[in-house]
This record gives C-alpha cells, structure tokens and sequence, in this order.
C-alpha cells in the first residue's frame, strides 16, 4: 500500500510504504528508494526511515519521514513466509506539474467580425502537457458541467524526460453553439497533485448572430399629448444598425426628423440584448399606430413590426368589432390585378344601370373610388429591401395594413404571374405558401421555400382596403459570393523570388471582385488583426455587383520573417462566411553568392500621365449628390499612364489634408504607371460648399481635378 506507482510531491511527510500477504510474515527486509540498492532488515534501518506493519498480520513496510529527491524510484518488499521468499514493489514517483493548459478551438470554425458564426458546431481541445501523473480534464460551460455525450475520450501519450516519465493528455469537446450561447464561458478545469488549487482555462464564447426574429410586438397606444417613448428590446451580434419608419419617416438611429428621435442601440446584458429607443415629443401632434423597426449587422436584417393598441385596465388588448369575414379570398386564383380591377368595374356598373344612365354609373363608379381615398399605409417586413443568399431556406416577406383587406395580390420575381396570397388557397407557384395572420387581420405575405437566383428583383403586394389599392414592395437582393480574395503588390515593390529586404515598405492591395453585396475586408499578421496603415474599404458597384478593395501598407521586420500577411474577405454567400489568402514573408538574404537575375530596365522616357480622377465609394450615402453631414467620405484619386508614376497632394480648398490617406498603390503597365490613393474624410455641416481637390504632381506638369461637396443633416 499504496498502488503502484504512487505520487508524491518534494517534502511531504510520513509516506507510508506497507506490503501485506495473507500469512504471517517470518522475516521482512527493505529496498529503500534511492540510489543505494542495499537491503536492509526492517528493525535496521538507516536514520529518517521506521519500520511499520506487525508481521503476525502479514505486513511489511516503513515510514519515510521526508520525501527527499533522492527517495524517488522503486520500493521493494523482501519477505519470508514458512521457508520461502517473496517480493512486492511500489514504485514512488514525483509530482511534476504540467505546463499551462491549452484551450484551442477547430481551425475549421467560421468566424465572423472577430466572433463565432452562429449555429455551427464549435469543436473545442483541452491539453495539459508532460506531468505527472496525467492530469484530470473536466469541461464546464457556463458554470456547469459538460454532458459527457458530448466529450471525445481523452487522448494519453507519454515520454521521457530527465529521466521522469511525464505524460499529456488531450480531449475534444463538441459544442453546437446558438445565439442562446452568447456571453457564456467554455472552461476547461485541470486538476493535478502538484497543484495547490485548480488551474482553469477559459473561452468566452463571442457568437455572432443577426438580429433575432420577434413575430409580433404589441405596445400600448401613446398618451394623447406630451412625449412618450417607443421602447423595444432586440438581440443581435454584432451590435446592430437601427431605423425607424413611421408615417413614411425614415428616422437613423442617432438622428432626430420632426417630432421623433432616434436613439443608438444601448447594451443592456452580456447576451447580445440591445435596448432601441424611438421618442415622440410631442403626442398632442400625431400618434402613429404602426412603427417598423429594421436592424441590420454584418450577419443580417431583421424587421420589426410594432403595432400601438387599446388595453383595459388590466392590461388587456381591446379587440374591434370588426364584422368581417375573409371568405371571398377563394374567389381569386392566378389573376391579374388589372383583370381584377376590371372584373370590380363592370359588375358594379351593370347593377347601377338598372337605376341610372350609361354616363351617370361611370360617374358614380369613378366618384366612389375617390371617396374612398383615405390614407393607409402599407409596412412591409423586411422594410423596403432584404438580402438572401442562394439556397437560402424559408424567407418570410409580408404586406400589413391597419384594417382588414378586401384581396391582396403579389407578384414576385420568377414567377410567371402575380397570384392572390391568401390562406385560403394554396400558392400556383412551386416552392411558394402564404405567410401572414390572414386578410382579416389586415396582413398577407409569401414564404419562398428555397431562394434562387430569379428571385432577385422587386417583390410587389397590392391590397385592396374598403374598395382603394395600395402597394408595397420589398426589393430582393439575392446575395453573390465574391471571386476569391487576392492580394496584389505594388510594382514598386522588389520581391523577387518571393522575399522582401529588411527595412523597406511594402504595400499591397487586397481585392474582392464582382459580389453582391460587396465582401468586408480585413487583414490579419499570423492571426493578429493589423489596424494600422491599413486604408480604406473603396467600393465599385456595376449591375449589382460590387468589387471591393483596400490598401494595407507594411514595414518588413526581422521578426516578420516566415510569418504571412492575410486579408481576409467576409461575405454572406462563402462558404463559413469568409475566404482568406495570405502571402508569405520572407526576408532577403544580405550577403549571398547566388547570381541575381537581371532586372528588367524601367521606362525612362517621361510621359504625362492623364489627368486624374475622384471617384466617390459606392458604399459612401448619398442624397441628390449631396453626403450626409457625419459620414465617412470615402473617395479615390487615380493617375494614370504616366512615368514616372506621379504623386499625390489633397486640398480642401486651400488647406492641406494629410490625414486619412492610404499608402499610393502603383501598378505599371506598357502603357507607365497607375497610381491609386484613397481617403476617408469626416463630413462636418461646415464642409458644405467646400471644394476637394487631388493634385497630381509630374516632372511634365501637374493636373488637379476636384469635388464639390454638399451636405445634409
């Protein structure tokens, strides 16, 4: 006793060693651990060991009064029972305590925006390294322990080292995370001898997810004057981008338009739970009754419909007696709105001819849609445009209206023909169902099963109220995955055979061509997201497809040498949610006898490059040709065909900007050399009038070409 072998640490106290057999034991003598293979007789042994055990019970053993460094190994047991010997060892071993724990997570996981994609399997690796014994591995999330159905069983290895035999043990833990998930901690705990307390390595778990669907919200209708406040909680990851819509309004978050303001979205839990404030100041003016709320992250856009209703004093909704009844939509199958409307006309002009004249029911029919004419208006949801993927599943868009409808027709991209939505029937078109509460309930809308790419385009819902249509459209974009990053140098840039020189700039640009949305870009240093020098994002958008690029500019250091350089392109429609490319660094040998290729002799001839451009980023708002006091101007100067390649000055008017500016981006051509300069410049409402100018400098005479800048509030 105990089991072989047994741990214990440098300095512990009275360990027993103890054999014992099942008959009395005659004589009992001692290996001791240590460097000495002398046998000692239990009732002789040396200072700082005492015999233990009463051999009429069979034991044979001793105490050690301190575990020193040289009473590790084997411990043997020599004993004589009726004439005949017996041996019996236990091995002591040292406590080594094992490396820091390591908490990895798959290279295979998609990542987003610096987090976790939501809803995917997150598979997760714990492993402590060389001690001794092997340690305990227990897996925790959110403070409580890991069904073991979801643990892999731990992975044992040993070897030698310094003459101990030290071991690693790793497990793998599968996790399929959900929005749910955000905030909480993925922990591995280690437990080991060697350790006083617990050693615990921890991973939060950053899911990223967009806003989160919530089907209808009810909010109690406005006081009839002063202000009051629209308060709405959403979840999303990343933080998402909000605005309002009431009464044909279109209110930005942080944004103030007649009587409403427009609050940031402010966290309120670790989870992702965002709170949106809409005030009304000053209710005695108007009280909407239908509010749409879009947010949108890198993830998504999520609408929201909020409807203000009468509650009791016990906070129960006041129904209408609306005597009303939806049964007259199995009366419409694959029409034309046109037929329909025409159908409507003749049949209410033959029942008024039997009273008056031809002239006089056309009169009476015209005046009667007139009088009806009384504003209704229809929220769509999503609110005015929505981006989907090909193959996407079940992708809801639906047309509401504050009173029941008489019919609602659709029309949607691909389809042959605009149909009626109604529960009643089921949708003519494969792959299409009804989606809403019904006719009645003032609400019609289509489920698209599976999206393709012809149903990019408008989708268009009239609804007929109390004999007046009205219409909503929602315009689909269906997303398209961008051509694989890639990453070009500057042809100013010596990297022959691939390596760089210690010291020099080197600037590269990463692009991503023809998606739809344009991809996000980022770059990244052996996995560290790089910040500085890095310009930005410039958009070209073309038939609705967008290419996206960004220059990054890089001293090469001794320390970069075999690390890579990636940028990364983030889009909806990749596979994971991201492409990578990367390029590696390598520095140049100084001193080498290997024979240089001879270089290609440069143009020397002058040439004039053309006169330059300013060309603005598709993604920068615009209004009229006006930009929005605030924003982030983003815009491009481009010379082209000169050598050598000219430079660069940016005015505005006549002061001179230098902040904001990427790195020049040189390419060359037969023709000379093309350079590529961006800026980002922070609108202020004083900038309005204001002229940019790009000045590009040339030994054969400068040119300059110029912006006007317009803003709105």
């Amino acid at each position: 006793m105990p089991s072989s072998p047994t741990f214990h640490s440098l300095y512990d106290r009275n360990v027993d060693l103890l054999c014992r057999a099942d008959k009395p034991i005659d004589q009992c003598q001692v290996r001791i651990p240590g460097p000495s293979s002398e046998v000692f007789d239990v009732r002789s042994l040396p200072s700082g060991v005492k015999p233990i055990g009463d051999g009429s019970r069979g034991e044979c053993g001793i105490r050690l009064s301190t575990i020193t460094s040289d009473r590790f190994g084997k411990f043997i047991c020599i004993v004589r029972i009726g004439g005949e010997q017996h041996e019996a060892a236990i091995e002591v071993r040292q406590n080594v305590p094992p490396r820091p724990t390591e908490l990895k997570i798959s290279k295979t996981t998609a990542l987003v925006d610096g987090g976790i994609r939501a809803n995917q399997m997150l598979k997760a690796r714990c492993t402590s390294r060389l001690g001794s014994p092997v340690s305990n591995l227990t897996w925790y999330l959110d403070g409580k322990p890991i069904d073991e159905s979801l643990l892999k069983p731990a992975h044992i290895t040993s070897e030698m080292q310094n003459e101990k035999n030290l071991q690693t043990v790793q497990q793998e833990v599968n996790v399929y995370v959900t929005p749910e998930q955000n905030g909480m901690v993925l922990e591995c705990v280690v437990n080991h001898p060697a350790f006083r307390t617990e050693q615990r390595a921890s991973f939060p778990l950053n899911v990223k997810f967009a806003p989160e669907e919530i089907p209808h919200i009810h909010i109690d209708e406005l006081p009839t004057s002063g202000s009051a406040t629209v308060n709405i909680t959403i979840r999303a990851n990343p933080q998402p981008i909000t605005r309002w819509t009431v009464n044909e309004r279109l209110i930005k978050e942080g944004e103030s338009m007649d009587i409403y303001q427009a609050y940031i979205p402010r966290l309120t839990s670790a989870n992702g739970e965002y709170t949106v404030l809409l005030k009304n100041n000053d209710c005695a003016k108007e009280r909407a009754t239908l509010y749409t709320l879009e947010a949108t992250n890198v993830l998504g856009t999520q609408t929201y419909i909020i409807k203000a209703v009468r509650v009791d004093d016990a906070g129960t909704e006041v129904i209408r007696n609306d005597d009303y009844d939806d049964s007259n939509g199995s009366t419409f199958w694959l029409i034309s709105v046109w037929t329909f409307f025409c159908s409507v006309m003749a049949t209410q002009t033959t029942e008024m001819y039997i009273k008056m004249k031809r002239i006089a029911v056309f009169a009476m029919v015209f005046s009667a849609f007139l009088g009806c004419n009384h504003a209704v208006q229809v929220i769509t949801e999503p609110s005015g445009q929505v981006t989907v993927a090909e193959g996407q599943q079940n992708v809801n868009l639906l047309c509401l209206v504050e009173e029941p409808v008489d019919f609602c027709i659709v029309k949607v991209p691909g389809a042959p023909a605009p149909f009626a939505a109604s529960d009643k029937l089921p949708a003519p078109v494969e792959g299409i169902k009804f989606y809403g509460l019904g006719w009645s309930k003032g609400s019609c809308g289509i489920t698209i099963e599976t999206i393709k790419p012809t149903h990019d385009g408008p989708f268009e819902c009239t609804v007929s109220v109390k004999g007046q249509t009205y219409k909503g459209q929602i315009d689909i974009s269906v997303s398209v995955a961008p051509e694989p990053p890639k990453i070009e140098l500057a042809s100013n840039v010596d990297s022959r055979n691939g390596e760089f020189e210690f010291g020099k700039k080197v600037t590269m640009k990463c692009v991503s061509r023809n998606g739809w949305p344009g991809a996000k870009l980022s770059w990244y240093l052996d996995g560290v997201k790089l910040t500085d020098d890095v310009g930005a994002e410039f958009s070209e958008t073309s038939n609705r497809r967008t290419t996206v690029q960004q220059i990054y500019r890089r001293a090469i250091a001794v320390e970069d040498n075999r690390k890579q350089v990636t940028c990364r392109a983030e889009h909806p429609a990749y596979p994971g949610g991201f492409m990578e490319t990367s390029l590696p660094i390598k520095l140049k040998k100084v001193y080498t006898n290997d024979k240089q290729e001879p270089q290609k002799e440069d143009l020397t001839e002058l040439i004039k490059p053309r006169t330059p451009q300013l060309i603005v980023s598709s993604e920068v708002a615009q209004r009229d040709g006006a930009f929005k006091a605030g924003s982030n101007l983003v815009v491009q100067c481009v010379s082209k065909d000169g050598n050598p390649p000219a430079g660069f000055l940016w005015f505005l008017n006549d002061q001179l900007i230098y902040e904001g500016l990427s790195a020049p981006f040189i390419s060359r051509n037969i023709r000379g050399n093309t350079v590529q300069q961006t800026l980002t410049y922070r609108l202020k409402p004083a900038d309005d009038g204001k002229m940019l100018i790009c000045k590009a400098r040339h030994p054969e005479g400068s040119e300059e070409t110029r912006l006007k800048i317009s803003t709105y509030n």
